[in-house]
């Protein structure tokens, strides 16, 4: 059987084995310190027991120095401990070395590490980018083959258009010239684009009823009261009594009772609204339209006025400003009507 031959791996930097080694070499040291300090306690001066021949002064001064007898194991030591210094100092600027070696790496791997991640964010979108580009080919592809069937799809309407037999439309326009109404009227509000219909038939039979005795005109020339509401308004009105005539003269002012009133534009053109069941079923030979018109429903007015043209009904425009209330006096004007 034949054997995998493991991988040899380099051998990694370790802080444990370092100061391991450190710490061996420091006790060699210390253990060298105390052997030197216990020999240096353990010498003693042999003294001769005979007396020494006194000496001279010129005797004394040729004389060698003593020798210590450990100073040559002491000389070593200090060699060995000056070595073991030394090379305690040239381990630990390697560690520095390395230390400092390990930082600057792992420093370069942080940035090795942001560069990456740029570098796959652009990769992504790159990729994005690509499959936009793509899908926006892929749709400028359909759209020019949309465009060309709706081009084949024009060209034969166009000339289905030119076989086809041309057809005439009469238009019908009103004369621009207004005339007084004669007729029996009714009163409409156009406001915030809505048509609400105001019953002056019932305001008015209502006050006929208040002076059908007369006593409210015996004693004074004078009287104002307010009817009823009628769906969404209500009227304020006056009689005066000419002294000299003895005629009596009508101001009213219309006030609405609902803030929203009324039909929309579509609401009041579609089949069974209420602006349809009073329109058609009045009679345009007796019967005309006034319509007081607010600045915000002039839109909403002409499409009315065109679908009362269209029945031959005399229809009135009253424009109001913003504000102002719908009222008649007797020194106003008749509505007129096209």
């Amino acid at each position: 059987m034949i054997r995998r031959r493991r991988k040899v791996r380099e051998i990694e930097f370790s802080f444990d084995s370092f100061l391991d080694v450190v710490a061996n070499v420091v006790g060699i040291i210390l253990r060298l310190i105390l052997v030197a300090w216990v020999g240096a306690r353990s010498y003693k001066v042999v003294v001769p027991s005979a007396p020494l021949p006194a000496l001279t002064k010129e005797e004394i001064a040729e004389l060698p120095d003593p020798q210590d007898p450990l100073a040559s194991e002491l000389e070593r030591q200090r060699r060995e401990l000056a070595e073991a210094q030394s090379h305690l100092l040239d381990q630990l600027k390697e560690w520095q070395k390395l230390r400092q070696d390990s930082t600057l790496t792992a420093e370069e791997l942080a940035h090795l590490t942001a560069r990456l991640q740029e570098v796959d964010t652009e990769r992504r979108s790159a990729e994005s980018k690509n499959q936009q580009d793509a899908q926006a080919a892929r749709n400028t592809a359909l759209s020019l083959e949309e465009i060309r069937q709706r081009s084949k799809r024009v060209v034969a309407e166009i000339e289905a258009l030119r076989q086809a037999p041309s057809t005439k439309q009469t238009l019908r326009y009103r004369v621009p010239v207004s005339h007084p109404l004669q007729s029996e009227e009714l009163l409409f509000e156009c406001r915030n684009g809505r048509i609400s219909f105001i019953d002056y038939g019932k305001f008015m039979a209502e006050i006929e009823n208040v002076f059908s005795d007369g006593e409210k005109l015996r004693d004074t020339n004078q009287y104002s009261g307010v009817t009823e509401p009628v769906g969404p308004f209500r009227m304020h009105y006056t009689v005066e009594i000419d002294p000299y005539t003895r005629k009596a003269a009508l101001s009213w002012e219309i006030e609405p009772v609902a803030f929203i009133r009324g039909e929309t534009v579509e609401q009041a053109l579609a089949p069974g609204s209420e602006f349809r069941r009073i329109i058609d079923s009045i009679e345009p030979a007796s019967t005309a339209v006034t319509l007081c018109v607010y600045p915000d429903s002039f839109p909403l007015y002409r499409k009315l006025r065109d679908y009362m043209h269209e029945r031959d009904i005399v229809v009135a425009g009253r424009p109001l400003p913003e504000g102002a209330c719908i009222a008649a006096s007797r020194h106003g004007t008749a509505s007129r009507g096209q």
